[in-house]
């Protein structure tokens, strides 16, 4: 599951417990009413307003999450793999010299101590404990 169909999730589960919550206070306003309980009635009328706003504002997130989704699936259909022939391209400039991975074999050409900075020196006499 993406993120994206989790938070679309949430916000169905979301607008739906807060609508049921909204007509829960209404029937409860509609009870004050005939008891005569109006500042009672008043609060839950209230309550069910803005739950029914809250409601709507998590209806309108669960369709704009759902749409997000649909469009990244129909993108990521549309990307087609390209071939990757190096990491490096083949014009790097001279000098450079890649750090081999442990377990990959020895490059060709030998370190030139003297060219190292001392700053890096470390790493050079770390290399070589490693080889």
């Amino acid at each position: 599951m993406t993120a994206k169909e989790h938070l679309h999730q949430m916000h169905v589960h979301e607008s739906e417990f807060r609508t049921a919550l909204a007509d829960h206070h209404e029937d409860k306003a509609e009870k004050c009413r005939q008891a005569g309980m109006t500042p009672d009635q008043e609060f839950h009328k209230s309550m069910a307003k803005e739950l029914r706003r809250s409601a709507d504002y998590h209806g309108k997130c669960a369709a704009s999450m759902a749409e997000a989704a649909s469009a990244e699936k129909a993108a990521q259909n549309r990307i087609a793999p390209d071939r990757v022939s190096s990491v490096a391209t083949s014009d790097a400039p001279i000098g450079i010299k890649a750090v081999p991975r442990i377990g990959a074999p020895a490059m060709p050409s030998a370190i030139d101590k003297a060219a190292i900075p001392a700053q890096f020196s470390h790493l050079i006499s770390s290399m070589e404990e490693n080889d």
